[in-house]
């Protein structure tokens, strides 16, 4: 009976999540920056970092810093107040705010006509050769004026960004390509317009609520409720597994360790000790990874050597850390 009413329920609740737009908590989290007076919609699987980024998040390697006081630093100086990178590609989301001698004369793009708001787009769009083209286009999300451009390599989308000036400070929503350079994706460009479009600043009119608003309202309430019964029964029925540490792009393996749970990445690796924060170190900050008979041996600076067991791999196998053997120690196994 407990399982036929909860094939039931859950039955329901995928219909009724087919039916509700792809703004759901399932999928977008809410930020609100009290200093930029703004707040927005971002997908709930980007690998967020927000200023103030506390020391030991797991994601500040993203950034190409070591700890969090060096990405504060970065953010304080940019005005960034948060970036979220999108977990395959690399690819990340940022908002930033600041104030300027240009944002104060501006005071806000609400006050600006239509004639002068094109005006600063235009200035923003160029060409260079065939190599890179800026377009720029004035848009608006509720009563606020932005002007976005999109830059484009060879034809391929690399950047694109809105931005606007509120309480004579600018605001950037932006999408940046990966380390890598590779082009934005249909998806990553998509997930952008789609924030911006949940973009609320304060003391901004929205527009009134129209009757499709209301019903997804209604269509939302429900699918919530139908949620909370699925994990309330599955709750009762299944025992949590343990938290495991996120993966993040570029992962090779994860093992079990005397030091705790290691996951290794392409250009360094991680520590997961269950005693403290997680630890990451770059193979060249360490004495090098080498290969024994049972296990593997890594060489953190001013630790202990950690044996790296063969036979407690968690995902990925031994086979993906021979590349890294060797490298950076005089040591012999």
């Amino acid at each position: 009976m407990m399982g036929t009413t909860f094939a039931a329920l859950l039955l329901v609740f995928r219909l009724a999540a087919g039916l509700l737009t792809p703004t759901t908590l399932a999928e977008s989290w809410e930020y609100h920056f009290e200093e930029a007076g703004v707040s927005v919609s971002l997908p709930a699987d980007l690998r967020v970092l927000k200023y103030p980024v506390e020391e030991g998040d797991p994601y500040i390697p993203l950034t190409g810093y070591y700890t969090a006081d060096e990405v504060n630093e970065y953010y304080e100086t940019t005005g960034t107040l948060l970036e979220g990178y999108f977990p395959n590609s690399g690819a990340f989301l940022s908002v930033e705010s600041y104030g300027d001698e240009e944002s104060l004369s501006y005071g806000t793009f609400r006050g600006l006509s239509g004639e002068e708001l094109e005006a600063i787009a235009g200035e923003d769009a160029f060409t260079w050769g065939e190599e890179i083209e800026v377009t720029a286009e004035v848009c608006s999300f509720g009563d606020q004026p932005f002007v976005c451009c999109t830059e484009t390599s060879y034809g391929e989308t690399v950047m694109r960004y809105y931005r606007t000036v509120h309480q004579d400070r600018w605001f950037f929503l932006s999408l940046y390509t990966s380390a890598s350079g590779a082009p934005l994706t249909e998806d990553e460009l998509a997930a952008l317009d789609k924030a911006a479009s949940t973009l609320s600043f304060d003391g901004v009119e929205q527009t009134a609520v129209s009757s499709s608003d209301v019903a997804y309202m209604v269509l939302f309430a429900v699918g919530i409720v139908l949620f909370l019964l699925t994990v309330i029964l599955l709750a009762r029925s299944v025992r949590r597994a343990p938290k495991q540490p996120p993966v993040l792009p570029g992962f090779l393996c994860r093992v079990s360790t005397p030091a705790g749970l290691m996951d290794f990445y392409g250009q360094y690796f991680v520590i997961f000790p269950s005693w403290g924060a997680p630890v990451s170190f770059r193979y060249e900050q360490t004495g090098g990874v080498l290969e024994a008979e049972r296990c593997f041996w890594v060489y953190p600076p001013n630790r202990a050597p950690i044996p790296v067991p063969k036979n407690a791999f968690l995902a990925g196998d031994p086979e993906k850390l021979c590349r890294l053997c060797g490298g950076g120690t005089d040591r012999k196994s």
